[in-house]
């Protein structure tokens, strides 16, 4: 299962807006699919940390790009990055699969 952590800066000025709509988070149907597994708030850069995890990657990016239409709807100028990765095991997993013969 693939995990993301996305790192969100936003102006000092629309802090507040940015934490309330990543409190409503969790609660976001439009993320269907994917675990927020913890909103954290930065005590730096970035200003918040997200944690998900889905069944694919795809999955992943498009919570991603939702998360990000989501604070841009509420008037927060953001800059994020995310890193998207996996298991051991489910690197194993693959590998399994991608060497399998017909």
């Amino acid at each position: 299962m693939p995990y993301a952590l996305t790192l969100i800066r936003v102006k000092k000025e629309t802090r507040e807006i940015a934490f309330s709509c990543l409190q409503n988070l969790t609660m976001d149907s439009s993320l269907k699919g994917v675990k927020i597994i913890q909103v954290l708030l930065s005590l730096g850069w970035p200003d918040f940390i997200i944690m998900l995890k889905a069944p694919d990657v795809q999955l992943l990016q498009q919570a991603v790009l939702q998360i990000r239409k989501n604070l841009a709807e509420k008037g927060t100028e953001i800059d994020t990055t995310t890193l998207i990765a996996l298991s051991i095991e489910e690197i194993e997993k693959q590998k399994e699969i991608w060497t399998e013969k017909p």
